[in-house]
């Protein structure tokens, strides 16, 4: 299959579920980043098999990644979060394809580190980016 994202190597991973990576990233970038808003897109919840036909008939889509970042101005990006062991469906690789071809920043993220580092590489704005005046 060929990603044309960001795809992070299992051996960068950090420990926990995936709910526990993306709760430390959203904890993290408040910190560091807080005028980026970090939205998380509630796709795997599944309550019952009529909460999952109405969440489909509101537009939820297979495959659609875990989290949007959004900054000032203009900058979109789209994280799927993943475990160790955690591997990415054909859904999502789609998605991530479709979107890095739409011209937006994706990535598949193992770790907080490198999803953070993704961020500032791709130009989101940090507080300790901000030049400090003489």
């Amino acid at each position: 299959m060929n990603y044309l994202f960001h795809l992070d190597p299992c051996d960068v991973a950090d420990a926990g579920d995936e709910i526990a990576i993306q709760t430390r990233l959203r904890s993290r970038m408040k910190m560091l980043a807080p005028t980026v808003r970090l939205v998380a897109v509630p796709n795997g919840m599944r309550t019952s098999a009529w909460g999952a036909v109405k969440a489909k008939r509101e537009g939820m889509s297979a495959g659609f990644p875990d989290l949007v970042a959004i900054a000032r101005p203009r900058l979109v990006a789209f994280l799927e979060i993943k475990t160790k062991v955690g591997g990415l469906s054909g859904d999502q690789v789609n998605w991530l394809n479709f979107l890095t071809s739409a011209g937006f920043q994706c990535g598949c993220f193992r770790s907080v580190d490198t999803a953070i580092a993704a961020l500032r590489q791709w130009g989101f704005p940090f507080v300790d980016d901000q030049a400090v005046p003489a």
